[in-house]
């Protein structure tokens, strides 16, 4: 090889962080290229990295009356929780809050393709937005995988995240370059003898950058929006959630993953030690009520986003899953997660129990196929390699 084309190959892998073979490669079947479905329904989906309290969160009786829950009353009609929901292949550990959204860890025994929800979501349907998912958060995290187990990264910064949405494209010659270089590698590495998933990893990158060239073409909507950061990414959510909401006000982005969680402290009145800390209450009450006083205020957050797409008009339109990662961080468990399912156009039963007399009878992968069916997937069965689905409930 002469040393221009070394050159471009490494400028290549620098250039192009998905590009990373060494993931979990999908089956045969997996990289058949299917026919797009029209996406029914806009999708958020929210995870709370260190979940919320279950004592403050679980209601008593049949009504969502608990102290978070109840912060929701304005659309308690078009909401359901999911008392008892988990997913055994989720094993504990922080180092397994990537399988909130794909009902897997990495570290066990894998149904392929390990991809999420978002990302299996956006694999199959039509792009009719600027961008096809977005992946944000307040902090670092392996929240999205697509259909080759590749990572996709977030974006962690609410300038960041503004300018992604609604700023206007620096120059077209870094993405002309990123597809040319692309056709290159293809050209010179990819032959048959070459590994399937290799071939396939450089493929989906092929596609990504003739896609991100073509719609980086549309120019962005300009929106009456400023904001003043804290510097404090839980303090900042709120912004997250606002340029969220205007994604898709807008028709900017149709398929959104935010991650919310972070270990340092919060500086709200009342809190005195971080986030992560506190979470590690092991029942003390001093850690419990500062814990509390964090997830109010995330709580809070959300009930404004959710209700702001109500008078948008917007929430029956936008399935929004907020999934609390853990059960009990206190002990790095993931079972008996808080879970909350709102809006687009289910049929909300406020509450589905998901275990009977202490044994899981809907595990999480169901949910998720059922959220499957409402965005307009309605011929997949399974989730992560487990069948069924809540339909007889939500649909």
């Amino acid at each position: 090889m002469d040393r221009r084309t070394f050159s471009k190959l490494v400028l290549l892998g620098s250039t192009l962080p998905n590009l990373n073979f060494n993931t979990l490669p999908a089956t045969e079947n997996d990289r058949k290229k299917p026919t797009l479905l029209k996406l029914k329904k806009n999708v958020v989906m929210m995870s709370v990295n260190l979940g919320f309290l279950p004592q403050n969160f679980n209601p008593e009786g049949d009504n969502l009356d608990s102290r978070y829950l109840s912060k929701f009353s304005s659309i308690h009609d078009r909401m359901t929780i999911f008392p008892g929901i988990e997913q055994p292949e989720r094993l504990g550990g922080h180092r397994n809050h990537h399988s909130v959204f794909t009902c897997q860890s990495k570290y066990g025994k894998i149904n392929t393709p390990f991809a999420s929800l978002d990302q299996l979501i956006a694999s199959k349907t039509i792009q009719e937005s600027k961008h096809k998912s977005l992946i944000t958060g307040v902090s670092r995290s392996d929240l999205g995988f697509n259909m080759n187990g590749i990572s996709i990264p977030s974006i962690t910064k609410p300038d960041a995240l503004m300018s992604h949405l609604f700023g206007k494209v620096k120059s077209l010659k870094d993405l002309e370059s990123q597809q040319q270089l692309l056709n290159e590698f293809k050209k010179i590495l990819v032959d048959s003898k070459n590994d399937k998933h290799f071939r396939a990893v450089l493929e989906e990158n092929i596609a990504m950058a003739n896609n991100n060239l073509k719609w980086a073409k549309v120019e962005a909507p300009e929106i009456d929006y400023t904001f003043n950061s804290t510097k404090n990414p839980i303090l900042d959510l709120p912004i997250y959630l606002d340029l969220i909401s205007l994604a898709l006000q807008k028709n900017q982005c149709r398929i959104i993953s935010l991650n919310i969680g972070d270990n340092a402290k919060v500086p709200l009145e009342g809190v005195t030690v971080g986030y992560h800390e506190n979470s590690h209450h092991a029942n003390d009450k001093t850690k419990l009520k500062e814990l509390g006083i964090i997830e109010d205020f995330i709580a809070d957050q959300i009930v404004n986003f959710m209700t702001g797409l109500k008078k948008a008009n917007l929430l029956d339109n936008t399935i929004v899953l907020v999934a609390g990662n853990m059960g009990n961080p206190s002990l790095h468990s993931m079972r008996d997660m808080s879970v909350i399912l709102a809006g687009g156009g289910f049929k909300h039963q406020k509450i589905i129990p998901c275990k009977e007399k202490g044994v899981l009878i809907h595990p999480l992968a169901n949910l998720y196929v059922s959220i499957l069916h409402q965005a307009g997937l309605e011929n997949e069965k399974t989730f992560a390699g487990v069948k069924g689905n809540l339909d007889n409930y939500l649909l």
